[in-house]
């Protein structure tokens, strides 16, 4: 490989960065607060990509969670315990809107190519969809399990899931070897068996560092999303 081969990449690279900042803070407004940037790997067999994280304080005890993975952008409006209020997706394939309303949530927009106006009865349970943030406050609690819903962003079906403490570890990252919590999720009820995924927190700071499960199908690769930057600033130099 040339070395103009690296330097295009390695500008391509810096040029993208700050087009995902320059989204993210899009939806930023003057009284909000950024609180964290990170930058994670996500790993499913030969795929790798990378993606944008970022926390902003709302005010009035609200939290805003954005992800940005190539061209799709999440953004989970959050309370302070971690429950979600309100989830979008804007994508070549979305651009749905979802709002919890006392136990419902109601689903609308347009959904691979269909529109799309679903609802979903969670009754006293809370709603985690932006689980690297939901689960930081579940840690933090004397709970050693916890039910909640999600929605599967690539059908919009709600699942019942149990989150568990599964005890503590010592990982690598790109930031070194950090002791963690790790959490295991399953599917709640009869299918509790059929499905299994973990999360690694930081143990000191319950930052979300690590998610190694099966999204698909039995033969489909195992995916590992792992922290690979801590707050990621534009380098304009």
């Amino acid at each position: 490989m040339h070395n103009s081969d690296g330097c295009g990449l390695l500008m391509n690279t810096r040029l993208l960065l700050l087009l995902i900042c320059y989204c993210i803070s899009c939806s930023i407004h003057a009284t909000d607060r950024l609180i964290e940037r990170h930058q994670f790997q996500n790993m499913t067999g030969e795929d790798v990509m990378t993606y944008e994280w970022s926390l902003v304080d709302k005010g009035n005890n609200q939290f805003l969670v954005v992800s940005v993975e190539d061209d799709i952008r999440y953004e989970n409006l959050c309370d302070q315990s971690g429950q979600t209020i309100s989830w979008s997706v804007r994508g070549p394939e979305a651009d749905i809107s979802a709002v919890r309303t006392g136990s419902i949530i109601t689903i609308r927009g347009t959904f691979q190519g269909h529109l799309v106006e679903e609802r979903h009865d969670l009754g006293d349970i809370p709603w985690y969809q932006a689980l690297s943030y939901s689960f930081r406050h579940f840690i933090r609690s004397d709970d050693q399990s916890v039910q909640f819903w999600t929605i599967r962003p690539d059908n919009l079906d709600a699942l019942k899931m149990t989150v568990e403490k599964d005890g503590f570890e010592t990982i690598d990252t790109a930031s070194g070897r950090i002791e963690s919590t790790r959490l295991k999720i399953r599917l709640a009820g009869v299918l509790k068996n059929f499905w299994k995924a973990y999360y690694w927190f930081d143990k000191r700071q319950s930052q979300f560092i690590r998610y190694e499960g099966v999204n698909g199908p039995p033969g489909t690769p195992k995916t590992v999303i792992e922290l690979s930057l801590e707050k990621v600033m534009p380098d304009v130099s």
